[in-house]
């Protein structure tokens, strides 16, 4: 059943790069109820060659910003959005998104260890360079100072172990 409420929920999946947030997000859209858009931050703002820099975040939340009234207007009943939103860098710039009444906000922080990250990176095409992907593994450690995120070690966990997590969780909040 999609949330009982007049808001829309958005569902914002983060951790450093290889932990698995853009798979995660495209299965868990179809264990949410209702009507459920996906929004991945790296697609929105695919640029190359790729640089994690303040013009790319800039880049990205505009494109954010401007995509949820859509989505909005379609009637969404969940928004999932993947992305490495950590502080000082894209968590930063999505806080006034944090205040909008019509969104309710869920933000899960997904952690894995630095050789759990190295083999899924090695395992996973991206267009961002393994090479950089591997150098921002450091920003696992960033996951946890995220206020009010529900923190998930998918280091045992398979991919579809961490969507019934998140779906769980869900669950017991709707």
């Amino acid at each position: 059943m999609p949330p009982t409420h007049d808001r829309t929920r958005v569902i914002l999946l983060t951790g450093a790069p290889g932990v698995g947030k853009t798979e995660v997000s495209r299965r868990l859209t179809g264990h949410l109820p209702g009507r459920v858009a996906l929004i991945d931050l790296d697609a929105i703002a695919a640029i190359h060659p790729w640089r994690a820099d303040e013009t790319l975040f800039d880049l990205m939340s505009g494109n954010l910003t401007a995509l949820l009234p859509a989505y909005l207007d379609w009637g969404a009943d969940y928004i999932v959005v993947a992305g490495v939103v950590v502080p000082g860098m894209m968590y930063n710039r999505l806080r006034p998104l944090f205040a909008n009444e019509r969104l309710d906000w869920r933000i899960y922080g997904l952690r894995a260890s630095a050789a759990a990250l190295a083999e899924r990176i090695s395992q996973d095409a991206k267009y961002q360079d393994s090479e950089s992907r591997m150098a921002d593994s450091g920003l696992d450690s960033l996951v946890g100072d995220i206020p009010d995120a529900i923190q998930i070690d998918t280091d045992q966990l398979s991919l579809a172990g961490v969507v019934e997590c998140i779906s769980d969780h869900e669950r017991a909040f709707v």
